[in-house]
């Protein structure tokens, strides 16, 4: 596709098929599931490389980090998998 003489991709078109397809979508969503492992683990590391471990504020720290490493791969997979159910 052109647009005033430069090519223009169509990303949504590629993102679709992409998605659409089960094999790219597990690899997709097992990637989600490395990174929510990484931020779990990041998250509390970071406070303890602060010298911010407390045991008043540790599990407040673990909870918060527990819920930031699932929100996050969750809202990056709500669309590939929406894009996938939408196809059947």
């Amino acid at each position: 596709m052109s647009y005033g003489g430069a090519e223009v991709l169509d990303a949504y078109g590629k993102v679709v098929s992409v998605f659409t397809n089960p094999i790219w979508l597990v690899c997709y969503l097992l990637g989600l599931l490395a990174l929510a492992y990484h931020l779990n683990h990041g998250f509390a590391s970071a406070f303890q490389t602060l010298g911010l471990r407390h045991k008043k504020y540790t599990p407040i720290i673990e909870f918060l980090g527990k819920a930031y490493s699932f929100l996050i791969p969750v809202g990056f997979a709500i669309i590939p998998i929406y894009l996938y159910i939408t196809s059947l």
